[in-house]
């Protein structure tokens, strides 16, 4: 079982959403110098699978007050499909 992952940013960055580059993944921040990435309308295995993907440790990331601070939440398995053969009777 994996252990529970909980955002936080202690110290997040000022720099303004609109003022940032927009790039292909993201925006730069020029403060920073690191792309942003926009988290706000992912799931929360979304942004596991970002996160354990990201090839440096800490990617940048725009959040919702609601995504922080509390245990994300990992996709649950899909249950597996059981398809049963019907007769075919025509009506």
């Amino acid at each position: 079982m994996h252990p529970a992952v909980t955002l936080s940013i202690p110290q997040p960055c000022h720099q303004s959403w609109a003022v940032m580059t927009p790039t292909a993944s993201g925006r730069h921040c020029a403060a920073c110098q690191k792309i942003v990435v926009d988290f706000t309308l992912k799931t929360d295995a979304e942004i596991l699978a970002y996160l354990a993907g990201a090839a440096n440790g800490r990617p940048g990331g725009r959040f919702a007050a609601g995504q922080l601070e509390r245990p994300l939440q990992r996709a649950a398995p899909a249950a597996p499909t059981r398809w049963r053969a019907m007769p075919f009777r025509p009506s």
